[in-house]
């Protein structure tokens, strides 16, 4: 795109634009800014066309730190003047940049991701064997889409090409409104949703309580929906992961009355080390009852920055606080990763903000703690 733009914009636009500038200061002499006026609007035309091409950009796997050096003294070398000695050694020191890799996660451990999508939910799980998206983040009419913006970018960052199942807990914006999105940069092998019929998109299937399956030693197992006919928030994907006898559990949108059933049958398959709060920390969610069964050492709350719901409810927090559970927000802390050992230890949290921060960093006050590492029992 930018091989596109740059030389548009600054070898034959600014110095029209410049020009054309000077001329409007004679009186009367409008014709050559409406003229170009004209011309910048078909140049935004044909950068939006490019842009549109699959091809547009190019997105490298994240490599390690050291590549970059690497690769700014071979960009000096290769445009450095000629007669230069070793000037050839440009092209090895670009080579680390498209073909280092940072490694992935090993047979047994769960590299588990909670995206910051703003007021939405997103969640990434790899194994050695495949890789899960829970949820893509909103889209809206106006284009933007977390699907294709924040999803996918993070995926091709960690060097993954394909997403192997797609788990759309359920039919509202906020948790598939990134689905589009999302698949027009990367192919999925599956699709699941608690709303297969409502999520719009062809060949979506049910996920069904007690269906499961495992990858590379990690175990993946949803709890519910149990039964037809439920909709909205309840119908919910119910998804729990664990790797090393340790566990997250992805509740989606669920409410109390789900919650509460969910309690009372299966107490003991819900009980996990972390706990994605369901819907966003809505007073709705995240009871008591549900708490004391999950029984977690850290709750992430998937929650806009000061988003207009009040998300993660006072109430809500309160009862987490009151029983000694650590807790983060995505809409302060940014997205916020977790590592399932094999060997049951667990990595983590490591929130974005607090390990990319610069100077220059927005600076949010909270009161969202986590013990590092994380809490044991």
């Amino acid at each position: 795109m930018n091989l596109v733009a740059e030389p548009l914009f600054t070898l034959v636009l600014f110095p029209l634009v410049l020009a054309v500038s000077v001329l409007s200061l004679v009186p009367g002499l409008t014709l050559p800014l409406v003229l170009t006026a004209h011309l910048l609007d078909a140049c935004l035309d044909l950068l939006a066309w490019v842009a549109a091409w699959p091809w547009a950009a190019a997105a490298l796997p994240q490599g390690p730190p050291w590549v970059w050096p690497a690769a700014f003294a071979g960009v000096v070398l290769l445009l450095a003047p000629r007669g230069l000695p070793g000037r050839w050694l440009g092209l090895p020191l670009l080579v680390p940049l498209v073909a280092a890799r940072v490694p992935g996660p090993a047979p047994g451990e769960a590299w588990f991701t909670l995206l910051d999508v703003g007021q939405g939910l997103a969640a990434v799980v790899r194994t050695r064997d495949g890789t899960l998206v829970f949820d893509t983040g909103p889209g809206y009419e106006s284009g933007f889409n977390t699907g294709s913006l924040v999803v996918a970018p993070f995926l091709a960052a960690q060097g993954v090409g394909r997403v192997d199942l797609l788990v759309l807990s359920h039919a509202d914006r906020d948790h598939r409104g990134g689905a589009e999105g999302l698949l027009e940069r990367m192919p999925a092998g599956r699709i699941l949703s608690g709303e297969p019929d409502a999520v719009g998109i062809p060949a979506v299937e049910p996920c069904w309580a007690g269906e499961g399956w495992e990858w590379s030693g990690v175990r993946f197992r949803f709890l519910h929906p149990d039964r037809a006919g439920e909709t909205d928030n309840d119908a919910s994907c119910v998804l729990r992961v664990q790797a090393g006898g340790r566990s997250i559990l992805l509740p989606g949108d669920i409410t109390g009355a789900v919650e509460a059933r969910l309690a009372r049958e299966q107490r003991e398959a819900l009980r996990s080390d972390v706990l994605v709060a369901g819907h966003h920390g809505s007073a709705t969610s995240t009871s008591a009852a549900f708490l004391d069964a999950v029984s977690p050492g850290l709750v992430l709350y998937a929650a806009g920055y000061a988003n207009h719901f009040g998300f993660p409810a006072p109430e809500v927090r309160e009862r987490v606080e009151a029983r000694g559970i650590a807790a983060l927000n995505t809409g302060n802390m940014g997205a916020v990763e977790l590592r399932l050992g094999a060997d049951g230890v667990i990595q983590g949290p490591s929130a974005w903000r607090e390990r990319a921060g610069r100077l220059w960093t927005h600076r949010v006050q909270t009161t969202d703690s986590a013990p590092y590492p994380l809490l044991d029992r």
